[in-house]
Order: C-alpha cells, then structure tokens, then sequence
C-alpha cells in the first residue's frame, strides 16, 4: 500500500484539553477513516518543540468518543501526502485535519488507547517509530476506533507551548 505524511505545521497549543472534553479548532492533529472497512497504522509520530520558553506538551495520541464534524481542508504549512511520487492515488483517503467545526472527544475510557508524546516544547524532541505489528491503528467508522487525535492534554502535564507535530501512516 502507500505510505504517507501528515504533518500539521507549527501548532500553537494555548488552550490544553482534558481527556474526555472537545480539543479546541486548529490545537490537535486529527484523522479518520473514510468508510467503514478501511485500516489505517500510524507507523511513526514526531513531535518537536517550537516555543520559545520552557513549557511542557502533554502530547497524547488518542482515540475519540466523539467524532469530529465539518472538518476543514488543511492549509499550508500543514500536508498530507505520499512518501514515494509514483503512488497512486487512493480511491478513498483517510482524512486529516487541524481544524474542524466541531473537534472530537478523547476519550477519557481507561480501556482505550492514549499514547503519550510528551516533551518540553522548548526544543524537545520525541520520534516514535513503532515496531511492526505494534503500531496504533484506526478502524471503520465508528466511534471509539475510526477516529484518532494528537492533541495537547492537562492530565499529562500540559501548558501552552508550540510544536510541530506529524505522522506516516499507510491506509489499506
């Protein structure tokens, strides 16, 4: 299959969310499948520091309770697209955003993922390639497991920070 890039730019994360409460339009880096049998793998995520003062990022990659809606087309700097040139395009893409009229919901269930990517956004940096067969997957169309969101949570330490923030993942 294709593997692909979602970066979302320099994000300014001023207001930190906590879990099981709407992350705030244009603070989180979302994705979601486009039909109900597709599978994506986040193979890797990164996270670096940007700010320019000592805060912590309470960066936690999470599956949602709540399903973003109106989501809005990513604008420059941010990006989404194929790690080799010669890929095909895909009959239907997951979608990625940054911003959305309604954001979605981590989900605050103790039996749901959160992977946390957490640094000081004064220069931290944090690559996570996960292992083949252990990597953090959405599924279909439903909620908890179609939906997932990096975003900046209060139950990890989280302030007001800048950082740049992406993901490769392959659809199937």
């Amino acid at each position: 299959m294709a593997k692909r890039v979602f970066s979302g730019g320099s994000i300014n994360f001023a207001t930190p969310t906590a879990l099981g409460s709407t992350v705030t339009s244009g603070q989180g880096l979302g994705m979601i499948c486009a039909s109900a049998t597709q599978l994506v793998d986040i193979l890797e995520a990164v996270v670096q520091g940007v700010n320019t003062a000592s805060a912590i990022f309470g960066g936690v990659l999470a599956r949602v309770s709540t399903a973003s809606a109106t989501r809005t087309a990513l604008a420059a700097p941010a990006s989404d697209g194929p790690t080799n040139p010669a890929t095909a395009a895909l009959a239907a893409p997951p979608v990625t955003y940054t911003a959305a009229t309604t954001m979605p919901t981590p989900s605050a269930t103790t039996t749901d993922t959160k992977f946390p990517l957490a640094i000081n956004a004064f220069g931290g940096l944090y690559r996570e390639n996960f292992a083949p067969t252990q990597q953090f997957s959405i599924f279909g169309t439903a909620t908890p497991f179609a939906e997932a969101v990096l975003f900046n949570c209060t139950g990890y330490g989280g302030a007001a920070g800048s950082v740049v923030a992406g993901f490769m993942y392959e659809p199937y």
